[in-house]
């Protein structure tokens, strides 16, 4: 598997402009579907679509609550899950920072 990605300038959240180091980010070819992945695993594995829909909902869920609650998760060769955060402006100082976004989670369910 061959992987490919850009350099991007990191940010000087100082405002100095002090010469920060490249960070390499993955370029995606595009983004799967749901139903293109489970016409797919229907295909290969000769399992009933609803059969197929039910477990990617279960697993959506568990993997959903699991993040919820402050966990990771490991899903065998597929990796980990974990949440993320982003505050919504620079700060240098922790008490200056008022929001926080938390990062996409697997299922429709929001921290």
């Amino acid at each position: 598997m061959s992987t490919f990605y850009d350099l991007y300038e990191t940010p000087d959240p100082s405002g100095e402009g002090k010469k920060k180091p490249l960070h390499a980010r993955v370029h995606s070819k595009g983004t799967i579907t749901a139903k293109e992945f489970q016409e797919r695993v229907m295909k290969e594995q000769h399992m009933p679509h609803a059969m197929i829909v039910g477990i990617m909902q279960a697993i959506s869920n568990a993997l959903g609550d699991w993040l919820a609650e402050g966990y990771n998760v490991e899903f065998d060769e597929l990796g980990y899950f974990s949440t993320t955060l982003k505050c919504t402006r620079p700060a240098m100082n922790k008490n200056r920072i008022r929001t926080v976004r938390n990062g996409k989670v697997p299922s429709k369910q929001r921290i």
